[in-house]
């Protein structure tokens, strides 16, 4: 069982979150991203987020949003970042990539304190020693909303509404511990649009650590279901890559299908 300490800040931390896609969901262009990444300065730091699920289109019968990589940027200072990105370069990566980004501020962020058998887990698997079978995932939630405003109500219940309560029960029983869940909002635009903006207004990220394939292969059962169960919003399993680690692991990739077949 895991305790749940909340930490909060008067001075919100701010992130600059970025979703990219491609057309072609058949071809994996994630080694041609990591040198547009790489050529722009604004991604050149960060944690880079790699999609370890292919398109669910095909799973559950209708096209859903699907972005195979993600970008997070920390300690970003509100004058340092054009909040209001009028201007926004959807193909800042080139025309091959589709570009969505936004600057956040993390209303909440909940450090779960694992109780020892799930320390002991982690410290003292028999595979720990081998540091490439131990992953750092994180679990994205994403809503969209009509309304750049910010509902408090919805601040105040966001563990339930946004499936991240469900998400970590189920984890925890599949004995996947659960070690941190942060909730980011998008701040609201000090310009009036005429069409809701197309980033997410909400995302949660649930970290959870993973010490082998299995273990991995479970994470991603476990994603699905919620995502078949659930129904809404955008549900999607990541793992977190440094820039460097990103472009050395997919310098030579060719397809997404290869990657997926890697880890099952």
């Amino acid at each position: 069982m895991a305790m749940v300490s909340p930490v909060r800040t008067s001075n919100k931390p701010h992130v600059v979150l970025s979703f990219i896609t491609w057309d072609d969901h058949y071809r994996d262009l994630r080694g041609l991203l990591s040198q547009a990444l790489q050529a722009n300065n604004q991604y050149a730091d960060g944690l880079v987020l790699n999609a370890i699920e292919t398109d669910a289109s095909e799973e559950m019968g209708e096209p859903l949003l699907w972005y195979p990589v993600a970008h997070i940027l920390g300690g970003i200072r509100k004058p340092m970042y054009p909040k209001d990105a009028v201007q926004q370069d959807k193909k800042a990566l080139g025309n091959n990539f589709t570009l969505l980004y936004d600057y956040y501020y993390e209303h909440a962020n909940l450090r779960l304190i694992l109780d020892k058998s799930e320390t002991d887990r982690i410290s003292n698997h028999p595979e720990k020693k081998h540091s490439e079978t131990r992953v750092k995932n994180q679990l994205v939630l994403g809503y969209k909303s009509l309304e750049d405003s910010t509902d408090p109500q919805l601040l105040v219940g966001w563990v339930r509404w946004s499936g991240a309560w469900v998400a970590y029960s189920y984890l925890q029983e599949k004995n996947l511990p659960v070690s941190s869940i942060s909730l980011y909002v998008r701040e609201k635009d000090h310009v009036r649009r005429r069409q809701p903006k197309e980033t997410f207004k909400y995302v949660v990220m649930l970290e959870v650590i993973t010490n082998n394939s299995d273990e991995l292969q479970q994470l991603r059962a476990a994603t699905q279901r919620l995502r078949v169960e659930r129904w809404s919003g955008y549900i999607c399993l990541y793992t977190v890559h440094t820039l460097q680690d990103f472009a050395d692991n997919f310098s030579s990739s060719d397809s997404i299908s290869k990657f997926v077949g890697d880890i099952i």
